[in-house]
């Protein structure tokens, strides 16, 4: 380099040479800071899909909940109407039962009546 002895050279040198460095350690803090941001943006990215995550597992839990309540409804009514025709089947089976059986009395009745 060039030996200067002139006060104005120096001076500018200097302002050069300060300049540089104060725009190195700026360029070192930006990087750094940009560090930060991609670590900090990843993690809420993670954050995120797990909360979608959670929150689809949780709606499928929730789908098969409901689902299975729903069948055991509809499980619930057909027993019910099951039960309801079979009272009504024993209730006709009963009333033709008694019915025979008054036709029967009524037969034996008029064949007494005839004789």
């Amino acid at each position: 380099m060039f030996i200067i002895f002139n006060k104005d050279k120096i001076l500018s040198y200097l302002i050069s040479i300060s300049t540089v460095t104060i725009l190195l350690v700026l360029s070192v803090a930006i990087t750094k800071n940009n560090e930060e941001i991609l670590k900090t943006s990843t993690n809420a990215v993670t954050n995120n899909i797990i909360q979608e995550t959670s929150t689809n597992s949780l709606n499928q839990k929730q789908n098969i909940i409901m689902n299975n309540v729903k069948n055991e409804n509809q499980t619930t009514e057909t027993d019910s109407k099951v039960q309801k025709t079979n009272e009504i089947d024993n209730t006709v089976t009963t009333m033709t039962n008694t019915s025979n059986e008054s036709q029967k009395g009524y037969s034996e009745a008029k064949n007494v009546h005839n004789n």
